[in-house]
């Protein structure tokens, strides 16, 4: 019998989002054939306090090594012994991930394939860090075998770096919103009245804000930003759910503001019942997969125009499914675009609408699908 092509993804930390993504791949590609092997690490502490990390129960799971030099946070994932009889080996495209550079040796060694999974630019914004982190991805991405874009952006940012359009696969990178939309179609009403009750929301204007709660999702913006929305709205209220490094600043301001209730970190179908009850999404910082699950639960989103958006941001059409706010660093203009979407129902229920029409586009199924494709073609191209 013909040796079945043995995949190995590498990845660094253990994704909560990712897991359901892992399993349906596992699943497809098993039907085509493949075996896919799953060599996870564990967050670093300072990633730790997002608290969004899960391990699978059949993947094989390291014990990663950070450490800092130069003033950069970099890693070495101990995962070499799990890659030797590999066909093609798929790995994000970190320059702090160590190993990364032992792997290509290895590919031009001739030992497997190998393939970067993720963004292209990682961030536009200007830190010494990054643009060091940038230089050393273009200088890695000429000579891996494949990518596996996040985006049709993600894509655009390869090509800059010289890299083949024949040998990239943009997966469109998703989440379960399917598993967002059954459970929101199972919650009645009654049951969203009596969940208000026990959060103690009491007004009816409710803003939602979701993802881990780090520098670049300006958090002291988003709050001075809604103590604005507040003078102008009474009633307005704000659920926050997250944790990270900022996570102090939501549970001072919930402990002093009634009005805004902060619920921690909550993940996949558990956030379907704060959504229900919300009419729109805040996040004036980096937009990433959040989008998602305001597409799927039809909460508009409102942002900013910062420069460092996730790959993601594509996924928002200002004006038909969510609004971006232009004036990316003023807490005034973007409590204005607020109130005023809160000030016209019409606007609500169309941006609502254009979520519905949105989110069929971007579905995990699809990405599983168009992921197998790619590991398909991967193997296959010479």
């Amino acid at each position: 019998m013909a040796k079945r092509p043995r995949v190995v993804i590498v990845y660094r930390v253990a994704l909560q989002y990712r897991r359901r993504f892992y399993e349906l791949l596992r699943g497809r590609l098993d039907g085509l054939g493949i075996d896919l092997v799953l060599v996870l690490g564990g967050p670093s502490a300072s990633e730790a306090r997002k608290r969004d990390y899960t391990p699978v129960p059949w993947a094989i799971q390291t014990r990663n090594k950070t450490m800092r030099l130069g003033g950069r946070e970099v890693c070495w994932q101990p995962c070499l012994r799990y890659v030797h009889s590999a066909d093609l080996v798929v790995v994000q495209p970190e320059a702090r991930n160590l190993v990364n550079y032992v792997l290509l040796a290895l590919q031009a060694a001739g030992r497997f394939r190998l393939a970067f999974w993720g963004v292209g630019v990682t961030q536009r914004r200007a830190r010494p860090s990054n643009r060091l982190g940038e230089f050393a991805k273009r200088q890695m991405a000429p000579w891996v075998h494949w990518w596996f874009a996040y985006t049709d952006r993600s894509a655009r940012d390869v090509l800059s770096y010289g890299f083949p359009a024949e040998r990239i696969t943009v997966v469109n990178n998703a989440v379960d919103t399917q598993g967002l939309v059954a459970a929101d179609e199972l919650i009645t009403d009654e049951e969203v009245r009596t969940f208000r009750g026990e959060l103690g929301i009491e007004g009816h204007h409710v803003a939602i804000s979701v993802g881990g709660m780090d520098e670049d999702k300006r958090v002291p913006f988003l709050l001075e930003s809604c103590l604005l929305v507040r003078d102008n709205l009474p009633d307005f209220e704000l659920i926050l759910i997250g944790a990270g490094p900022d996570q102090h600043l939501a549970e001072t301001y919930a402990r002093t503001h009634s009005w805004i209730h902060y619920v921690g970190p909550v993940f996949d179908e558990a956030k379907v019942p704060y959504f229900r009850l919300a009419q729109l999404a805040l996040q004036p910082g980096n937009v990433g997969l959040v989008v998602l699950d305001c597409l799927a639960l039809e909460t508009p989103l409102i942002t900013t125009a910062v420069p460092y958006h996730g790959p993601e941001i594509e996924y928002l059409s200002q004006g038909v499914n969510g609004l971006v706010v232009g004036d990316w660093t003023s807490p005034q203009a973007y409590a204005g675009a607020v109130v005023e979407a809160f000030n016209s129902p019409d606007l609500i229920d169309r941006l609502s609408e254009g979520c519905r029409a949105s989110r069929g586009k971007y579905t995990l199924e699809g990405m599983v699908e168009r992921f197998a494709k790619g590991v398909v073609l991967a193997l296959e191209y010479e």
